[in-house]
């Protein structure tokens, strides 16, 4: 009988797989009882403590281990399309949190009354910017603008040149 089976065979028996001996069924699907639980928890936190560094070396040794096999470096479980580290899925849960990190972020700032941009300077009356951010707005909207307006007439140039030639 391997590890895992022996694993399987006390959680069945609703028994701590550290100290054979306590009840772990009362503990939500715990494979250990709560004084292991705890001893575990302490042990780990005094590794930790004593050398940070060990955390880390870990953590890199995971990381390029799972790059080296092709799948997300982030949770181990999918397979990445060629020069990528992340699953789709976990870009997906990562692109959501920042998302909404950042909103949280604005909505705070507003109900400071402080700029939704920079969140630092307090904005102008009816406005949701500074006046720095407000200037930077409308200098990059009237950039867009000038572009914009020779992209339509060199598009316009190019359809007068392609309607005469087919015409």
């Amino acid at each position: 009988m391997d590890e895992n089976e022996y694993r399987k065979l006390l959680k069945k028996a609703h028994l701590c797989r550290e100290c054979r001996k306590q009840d772990a069924f009362t503990l939500a699907g715990h494979s250990r009882c709560a004084e292991c639980r705890a001893r575990n928890t302490e042990l780990t936190a005094k590794i930790r403590k004593n050398n940070p560094q060990h955390e880390r070396d870990i953590a890199k040794k995971r990381y390029y281990e799972r790059k080296a096999r092709g799948i997300c470096v982030n949770c181990g479980k999918r397979k990445v399309e060629q020069g990528k580290s992340w699953c789709k899925v976990c870009v997906a849960k990562h692109n959501k949190k920042r998302a909404l990190e950042a909103y949280a972020k604005m909505c705070e700032a507003e109900y400071k009354g402080l700029c939704r941009k920079c969140k630092t300077k307090p904005r102008l009356k009816e406005k949701k910017l500074c006046q720095d951010c407000y200037d930077k707005m409308l200098a990059n909207i009237q950039k867009a603008n000038e572009a914009n307006k020779i992209k339509r007439e060199s598009e316009r140039v190019c359809r007068s040149i392609h309607s005469s030639t087919y015409s």
